[in-house]
């Protein structure tokens, strides 16, 4: 009967029993675990707006404790703006509690970035958490892109650029007034003005600007402001320095023709030249030289006097000689031209490869001249893996960026001819180098060079790229994202939106509250670090800075979703499945859910799925430990049954006996 009451106490007890309380580790040690969460109500605010810290503290170990709680902000110059101190709390085991700092901004606050920092004591230990915000005052910062214009030109030229304005950090909108100063004035006219100025974040205003010379305008350099009042005060000064000269303008390319890119020894190779003339208007002769070489060494050469209006495309063919080396060539197209004020020397290349190409051989009979052809006993596998060493690209529109693929043979057999395909932007932006990678024996990695020049023509924007390596098999697909603007200032823009996103991505890891992530904890804090730098050399324009630290905290975040893929596969595979009717079924379908947000990678409900699984497979467990306590007591009644039947039946016959000796 104790046994019955054990178990029928254990069923009235065990639904009030949360999913996380449940262990099957005998061996976890008593101690307090505190996690301190610091957020900021807003990343920002203007005056009159109520600023809220909120400290969320919990305690995730399995002993009561007291702690002691500091917040401090300062203001961007290290000066006190606030701070409270919570002392003596105690928090029990599972509980979680907010404490709130608050404070109204007001007109006389310092424009600029708050620091806060959360320090938490308790057991002879201290955590600390920090965030920040922004402290914003009337229409903030104006802002140009670009910041400055500088324009090389000839007299009687005529050019426009697009100056873009906007307010950084604003509580409202406001209208600006345009002028301009300086020797340049009288040649420049804007498209509107005056211009309003939007408080919605990157909201761009854009005004055309207009540059008109005089054909009489003497050679030399000229400069002058561009003038942006609000409130009749000068808020912005955009510099304006323009270089008049009378020097021809000329531009080459040269394109080896696809069909010759990859030539035998003792072949010819030709290639595509476009010449093109802006300046002097009248036509003139150019010398033009056509050379192939690799390394140093001069293979063919060819010289010619061309005339040339405004464009000229001609085709121009060089021989590669039968001794020639292997290798990749350079062709090259070189224009040379001179007047008495200026001299213009100009070259451009393409490359191609030059390889031993061997006549086919007849098949030879086998012995005996049966012509068998036996089938070979084992079947060599061939794989390639490729990796590349960037993930997240930022170029300009005229510019080169570049990055490498690293290559590798996976398989058992030796690789030939591997090349490299990129699809995702035109063509013509692309360049690899080397071609092709000819030999790679098992195991062994070599890497392809890309260059990534857009044309002038080119639209702003996120490109995503797909990369495979393939010669009779293919690679892996690994796709990467090419970020591309006209100007750094609006690239910096776009490489700040994008690491917005993998911020946001990398914080929902986080909620594997149900795995230790520790370590990613660390990671999103150095990688949130790196992301707030690159912001505030953004704030103080020095793109550079910003680019590659802003490319750097999306590589972090990346990394952190990775190792929070890895973290969930790794504990889904210790998952154990055992189940009992009416568990079992619930059980298969939390783990088809758990294994569903690995794919998804949906955090939150990783660990709701796999709490849920974990209480379902105790519930078994406990119904498996009942079932078999009552077969057991089920046997062990049976058995005392059959006991004192054998115990009666032996009574019997030992009063049969005595009665039978009572008779005698």
């Amino acid at each position: 009967m104790e046994l019955l009451k054990f178990i029928l106490l254990l069923f009235l007890v065990l639904p009030f029993v949360n999913s996380t309380d449940i262990t099957l580790n005998s061996s976890v040690s008593s101690e307090a675990n505190i996690l301190l969460e610091t957020v900021a109500s807003s990343i920002s605010y203007c005056p009159g707006d109520l600023i809220n810290i909120t400290n969320n503290v919990q305690n995730i170990g399995n002993i009561p404790t007291v702690f002691v709680l500091n917040t401090t902000i300062n203001n961007q110059y290290g000066a006190l703006f606030s701070n409270a101190t919570w002392g003596n709390q105690q928090i029990i085991p599972i509980e979680k509690k907010s404490y709130f700092l608050l404070k109204i901004a007001n007109e006389s606050d310092i424009p600029g970035m708050y620091n806060v920092l959360s320090q938490l004591f308790y057991n002879n230990k201290k955590i600390e958490n920090t965030t920040s915000f922004r402290i914003k005052q009337s229409y903030g910062t104006i802002v140009s892109s670009p910041s400055f214009i500088e324009e090389t030109v000839f007299p009687g030229d005529f050019l426009s650029k697009d100056l873009y304005l906007w307010l950084l950090f604003p509580c409202y909108g406001v209208t600006a007034t345009l002028n301009k100063t300086g020797q340049i004035a009288d040649w420049i006219y804007f498209s509107k003005n005056p211009v309003y100025l939007s408080p919605e974040s990157w909201n761009v205003t854009k005004v055309l600007i207009a540059i008109d010379l005089p054909w009489n305008t003497i050679p030399g350099d000229y400069t002058g402001n561009i003038l942006v009042y609000i409130n009749n005060e000068v808020a912005l000064y955009i510099p304006i320095t323009i270089h008049v000269q009378t020097t021809a303008i000329f531009d080459v390319q040269t394109e080896v023709l696809s069909q010759y890119k990859e030539v035998c020894k003792g072949s010819e190779v030709k290639a595509k030249i476009n010449l093109l003339k802006v300046f002097p208007y009248e036509p003139l002769d150019v010398n033009m030289t056509y050379i192939i070489q690799l390394g140093n060494i001069t293979y063919d050469q060819r010289k010619e006097v061309i005339k040339v209006s405004d464009t000229l495309e001609k085709y121009v063919t060089l021989n590669v000689p039968s001794n020639a080396v292997e290798g990749t060539y350079t062709f090259y197209g070189i224009l040379d031209v001179a007047s008495e004020n200026w001299k213009v020397n100009i070259s451009s290349y393409d490359t191609f490869n030059v390889i031993t190409c061997q006549p086919p051989s007849a098949p030879s009979a086998a012995p005996g001249g049966g012509g068998k052809i036996f089938p070979a006993l084992e079947v060599e596998t061939k794989k390639i893996e490729i990796k590349p060493t960037k993930y997240k690209i930022a170029g300009l529109i005229g510019s080169t960026s570049s990055f490498e693929v690293k290559v590798k043979n996976v398989g058992d057999a030796n690789l030939t001819n591997i090349k490299l395909k990129i699809d995702g932007i035109p063509q013509e932006w692309v360049t690899i180098s080397p071609y092709k990678i000819d030999n790679l024996n098992m195991g062994k990695e070599s890497e392809f060079l890309v260059f990534i020049k857009p044309t002038l023509n080119a639209e702003k924007g996120v490109y995503q790229l797909s990369i495979k390596a393939k010669n009779s098999v293919e690679s892996n697909e690994e796709k990467v994202l090419f970020i591309l603007s006209s100007d750094d200032s609006n690239l910096t823009k776009m490489l700040y939106d994008q690491a917005i996103i993998a911020k946001e991505e990398a914080e929902k890891t986080m909620f594997l509250s149900c795995l230790d992530i520790s370590e990613l904890r660390e990671n999103l804090e150095e990688a949130n670090r790196i992301f707030n730098l690159a912001k505030n050399y953004m704030l103080q324009e020095e793109y550079k800075k910003s680019q590659e630290l802003f490319l750097k905290a999306m590589s972090d975040y990346d990394s952190i979703k990775e190792k929070a893929y890895i973290l969930m596969q790794e504990r889904n595979s210790k998952i154990k499945v055992f189940g009992l009717p009416p568990f079992s079924n619930t059980i298969l379908r939390s783990r088809e859910n758990i294994e569903r947000s690995i794919i998804q990678r949906d955090y939150k409900n990783f660990c709701q799925n796999l709490n849920q699984f974990t209480l379902n497979t105790s519930y078994s467990i406990v119904e498996a430990v009942i079932i078999v306590s009552l077969v057991v007591y089920a046997i062990y009644y049976a058995y005392k049954r059959y006991k004192r039947y054998k115990e009666r039946k032996l009574d019997e016959r030992l009063e049969a006996i005595k009665k039978r000796l009572d008779n005698i």
